[in-house]
């Protein structure tokens, strides 16, 4: 038991904590007073206190809280046992050193605003049931039945203490992608994009079932009046969906990284088996294009890609529901999904699909084209070290590459143009990473420039290609679609059947790689080599 003088040397403290509180010194006195003859009985009946300091100041607050109600005689609101929240702000205030206060505004942070409003406004800043009605425009039951809800919640939260789910801790990296056309603010790439990783997670965490804001706020540590924003956006934008009970799920496929390896040996057996099919018209393409004047091994490279690209399209499209393209908000028509994995170029069949940027006009050119693919082929990220930031960084820095590619080709001074000095001042990387060379104190464009017409030629030796190999394909796609299918969760009616075959299918590069492995082209070039052409007159 502690000496009575180690409690009493206590009191000035106490008595400065009381007058505040209380502002006279008489009640500073009483409350004062009580606090250390509770002291002095808990530990003659209790034996010891191992904080008294903390232990004194909680004792204080409590008594400063019962003389509150029975000056105002105020009622209070049983949250969990042995837990009150007076009808009081001051008296939230004056609970601050409370461990189970902290609890209680903890529970209170993960209600929904629907139902966090209410306690807040009766709680917090002591309005009477009327008044909220009134403020908020519905029906005093109303506030009755969520107030009744909302204490449920909390003593749920405080008896559960439930633990946050690892994405709290352990934040996962899930990669928006997208096909069809962006809305106005390129959504949906930028309600979701590659550094958010608090909106990644919660798409993740509302995939395997539908959950309420309050749900998922808790099972990512944040409290909902952050994630509630989060979640608004998402609903608004099409990327989450709200069931009828309130409930928000993600409304797109998300794939694992286990999904792109899971049945490689059976794609690679895929390629190897129908090589009679596309190999021989494959080889055949090749040599037409390298007997062209406008040929270089920098084309054949974006050729061979291009084809099978091609090539997948058609015959996946065959092969499953054909894909559409839903309206979205801001003139989008676009279809999502996620990859739940690192970045893409540590899988040997990544592709991208082929990414185009237009110009219609500039100083004298019309109809300004490039195209891009992203492969395991090439070991660079295209867009590092060029100046550029922000979510549409690479489609700024490629509208601007296709200037400079402009520029050079038809030898007119960047000085004399409005050009984006950052692209000037990236002409070094550019050079590194295989757009640009240095021929005897000049610059020149290394990727492929060609003219419409020279386009129109490769596209025909293509289109050559793929009339004669895609409906045997198909054939073969569907077979193999009959024993390789993606299942998703059960509530997810959204899903087109191509995105359930697609990480299962053998890809784009899967043709490729077979292609290389057979001789038909070269896998190293010998220097960087982006899968890039560019068009103009």
């Amino acid at each position: 038991m502690k000496d009575k003088t180690e409690i009493q040397d206590h009191a000035d403290r106490l008595m400065k904590i009381a007058l505040q509180k209380c502002g006279n010194i008489h009640e500073a006195g009483d409350l004062t007073q009580d606090t250390l003859l509770a002291a002095l009985a808990y530990e003659k009946r209790s034996g010891k206190i191992e904080n008294i300091s903390a232990w004194l100041s909680i004792v204080l607050n409590r008594k400063y809280n019962d003389m509150l109600r029975r000056k105002y005689n105020k009622p209070a609101v049983t949250i969990g046992e042995g837990f009150d929240i007076p009808c009081d702000f001051s008296a939230e205030e004056d609970m601050e050193s409370s461990e189970e206060a902290e609890n209680v505004r903890r529970e209170v942070a993960y209600l929904s605003h629907m139902y966090r409003e209410i306690i807040v406004r009766r709680y917090f800043y002591s309005q009477s049931d009327i008044q909220i009605a009134a403020e908020l425009n519905i029906p005093v039951g109303t506030v009755k039945s969520r107030l009744n809800y909302g204490r449920k919640q909390i003593k749920k939260g405080l008896d559960d203490m439930e633990n946050y789910a690892s994405n709290s801790y352990a934040p996962q990296k899930m990669y928006l992608r997208c096909s069809g056309r962006f809305g106005m603010n390129m959504e949906p790439m930028s309600l979701c994009t590659d550094d958010d990783i608090l909106t990644q997670n919660l798409l993740v965490l509302a995939y395997e079932k539908p959950l309420t804001v309050s749900e998922l706020s808790r099972k990512i540590g944040i409290p909902t009046a952050y994630v509630e924003p989060i979640v608004d956006k998402l609903t608004a934008g099409e990327l989450m969906k709200m069931t009828g009970d309130g409930r928000v799920y993600t409304d797109f496929i998300i794939y694992e990284r286990d999904d792109f390896t899971k049945y490689q040996a059976d794609a690679e057996k895929f390629c190897r088996d129908t090589w009679e099919i596309y190999g021989e018209p494959m080889k055949s393409a090749l040599e037409k294009l390298r007997s062209r004047e406008y040929y270089s091994e920098r084309l054949e490279r974006f050729f061979i890609i291009n084809l099978a690209d091609r090539m997948y399209a058609y015959a996946i499209d065959s092969a499953s529901d054909e894909q559409y393209f839903p309206d979205r908000p801001n003139d989008g028509r676009w279809l999502a999904l996620g990859e739940k994995i690192p970045f893409e170029k540590e899988l040997k069949y990544s592709h991208s699909g082929c990414r185009s940027c237009y110009i219609d006009e500039f100083i004298g050119g019309k109809n300004l084209w490039m195209y891009n693919y992203e492969t395991s082929l090439y070991k660079d990220n295209k867009h590092e070290g060029l100046g550029y930031s922000g979510f549409t960084s690479f489609m700024e820095t490629e509208q601007d590459m296709l200037k400079m590619f402009y520029l050079i080709k038809k030898n007119i001074d960047f000085a004399d143009v409005d050009l984006d000095t950052r692209i000037v001042k990236a002409i070094p990387k550019l050079a590194e990473h295989g757009f640009l060379a240095n021929e005897n104190g000049r610059i020149e464009v290394s990727v492929p420039v060609l003219t419409s017409a020279q386009w129109t030629d490769m596209c025909s030796i293509k289109d050559e290609f793929i009339n004669g190999v895609k409906d045997k394909m198909a054939e073969e796609f569907k077979k193999y679609f009959s024993t390789h299918r993606k299942t998703v969760p059960k509530h997810l009616k959204s899903v087109q059947e191509c995105y359930l075959v697609y990480p299962y299918s053998p890809q784009v590069m899967n043709f490729v790689y077979e292609a290389i492995g057979r001789g038909i082209h070269k896998e190293d070039l010998g220097y960087n080599c982006p899968e890039t052409a560019v068009v103009f007159d």
